[in-house]
């Protein structure tokens, strides 16, 4: 049973594209050659005889107009008829009838949605290129802050391990070396005169570091 209707529904849709062919071929002459017609229904009308030649059986204008298929193809060929006529100059008869205006609507619509759905992928796809871009500065900058981190931590450690050195160093040698704290300098307790070993701005850093080190030294200076 289901066979049987398949192979009709097959046979129908078979005949139907034979038959939009056949339309389609007919329109394209009347454009080719410039045939006027004053409402869709008179079309239908002309192209039901045209049919029934072709096809050797009788055509109804009726069944062409209640055959969506085909009337898209009439009303699709009116309305741009109406289009090249008004170009022109021209009156046709037949714009604002309701058939045409409800085509020329329907392809406005479908023509809308093609265009916002066209922009909306683009708009998705700028925003997704946008995304990766913003992550792609935060990760360099994530990734080049941690470096800068790890080098100020660095200095740091480093700084801290020469003053501590420098620190038993001048433990070692207190007897020849006077650390002048209130003046930031080394002295060579030697001499009386000229007797500055490193001055103010080179031993700074060093005393800053012994000063914030005060109480883990034990106090000494």
């Amino acid at each position: 049973m289901n066979n049987n209707i398949n192979t009709f529904k097959k046979f129908q849709d078979d005949n139907q594209d034979a038959r939009a062919k056949i339309i389609q071929n007919y329109l394209h002459l009347a454009k080719k050659r410039k045939l006027g017609f004053p409402h869709v229904t008179a079309l239908a009308e002309a192209l039901a005889e045209h049919l029934s030649i072709a096809e050797g059986k009788p055509c109804s204008k009726s069944t062409l107009l209640r055959n969506q298929k085909y009337k898209v193809k009439l009303v699709g060929f009116m309305a741009v008829a109406n289009i090249t006529n008004h170009k022109n100059g021209k009156g046709d008869g037949f714009s604002g009838r309701p058939e045409v205006e409800n085509f020329k609507e329907r392809l406005e619509i479908t023509n809308l949605r093609r265009e916002n759905e066209r922009l909306k992928i683009l708009y998705q796809e700028t925003e997704r290129r946008k995304e990766e871009e913003r992550n792609r500065e935060s990760e360099v900058l994530l990734t080049g802050g941690d470096a800068e981190r790890r080098s100020i931590e660095e200095l740091q450690n480093r700084h801290a391990l020469t003053c501590q050195a420098l620190h038993a160093l001048l433990t070692y040698i207190e007897d020849f070396v006077l650390v002048d704290a209130d003046g930031e300098r080394f002295i060579d307790r030697a001499k009386l005169r000229n007797n500055v070993i490193v001055e103010h701005r080179l031993a700074s850093p060093f005393f800053d570091w012994l000063r914030a080190h005060r109480g883990i030294l034990g106090g000494k200076s």
